[in-house]
């Protein structure tokens, strides 16, 4: 059976910009920078997102697939306008 896994915006839109940053131990500001592609979660963010989601984040959820960087780029992009 496979993991389902989320990207990190959408965990974020799930349990609420302040719930995971009250989780996390930085500002709403931060989560929302990291849910909307501004900013990436630091390594050390990153695990403790990876822990406290139980399975539903890993390293590519939070920061992209590897291989395909320029489709991402794009995706990014076009989110990032969605929210404005």
């Amino acid at each position: 059976m496979a993991e389902i896994k989320m990207t990190l915006a959408e965990y974020i839109k799930e349990i609420g910009e302040q719930n995971l940053a009250d989780l996390i131990g930085v500002s709403r500001t931060t989560t929302k920078s990291w849910r909307y592609f501004v900013r990436t979660p630091k390594v050390k963010q990153a695990k403790k997102l990876i822990n406290i989601s139980n399975g539903l984040l890993d390293w590519e959820s939070i920061y992209g697939d590897t291989h395909n960087m320029e489709v991402d780029r794009a995706i990014r992009a076009t989110e990032t306008q969605d929210a404005s």
